[in-house]
């Protein structure tokens, strides 16, 4: 298990899937070190069975999974690596709040989440309307629903301590899921084409 790798606990939020990019470097080491305080000072687990640190582009119920791994294999080979970076906290107000690194939009991240977004449209089973591309805000999830009430503030107390704008490098395209394996990951390629990733290669890569 890598440094800050958390076990990974049996109080899913939900068993769907998601087309994401996976973090990779410091950025993933430091929301896994994150999952590791907000456990230990707050009791509070990590938002997925098995906590991948993530931007997700599309959720559904579930999807034609061989014919998607396929369709991020090709999307890869037309696209390079990129940069954006985190802005602070965040906070979706639901009944139960989630809360999140927001990532700023440029342009080469509304091009990739748009270009995703229509064709994988067709091999998914009951998107969410979330990821839309006019109701998509990119981030990455801290804590989802899973605070008592009056924890939330304590914790984003606790966290506006923490430096939180990272520069994050978008390198790769991932399948995620609670139940697809011990890193969570049903399929993961590269954009770099100097970059030899594999699925089963470690999560923080």
């Amino acid at each position: 298990m890598e440094p800050n790798a958390i076990t990974p606990r049996l109080q899913s939020v939900g068993t769907g899937e998601a087309v994401v990019s996976v973090l990779t470097g410091a950025p993933c080491t430091d929301v896994q070190a994150l999952w590791n305080d907000l456990d230990r000072e707050f009791g509070i687990a990590a938002a997925f069975m098995t906590p991948v640190p993530h931007i997700s582009y599309h959720v559904a119920v579930g999807y034609n999974l061989a014919l998607l791994a396929a369709l991020l294999d090709e999307m890869a080979r037309e696209l390079g690596p990129f940069m954006t970076r985190t802005a602070g906290l965040g906070i979706f107000t639901t009944p139960k709040p989630i809360l999140y690194l927001p990532v700023i939009r440029n342009p080469a991240l509304d091009n990739l989440h748009a270009a995703l977004f229509h064709k994988i449209a067709p091999l998914a089973e009951q998107p969410s309307t979330f990821y839309t591309p006019e109701h998509w805000q990119p981030h990455v999830t801290l804590v989802a629903g899973e605070s008592e009430p009056g924890l939330l503030g304590e914790i984003t107390s606790y966290l506006s301590r923490r430096q939180l704008i990272w520069e994050l490098e978008i390198d790769n395209l991932a399948v995620i899921c609670d139940r697809c394996g011990e890193q969570g990951l049903y399929h993961r390629v590269g954009l770099d084409p100097n970059l030899s990733l594999r699925t089963e290669d470690p999560l923080c890569i």
